[in-house]
């Protein structure tokens, strides 16, 4: 589950589908409609049998 860093929304993986531009990955909250970035976590390696693993960016 991931979470609006605006609205604090939680939002379910399965409704929210990753998205990519050329700021990078991130996810549109369905509440508000902000852009929250999300960072690749694994694997490194490019392959199309390979899973993408996507994690929430969260400001400190």
């Amino acid at each position: 589950m991931w979470t609006c860093t605006k609205c604090r929304l939680s939002v379910m993986f399965n409704v929210a589908d990753p998205q990519l531009d050329e700021r990078g990955f991130f996810f549109t909250c369905l509440g508000c409609g902000h852009t929250n970035p999300l960072a690749r976590v694994g694997p490194t390696h490019s392959g199309d049998d390979e899973p993408l693993y996507l994690a929430q960016v969260v400001d400190a």
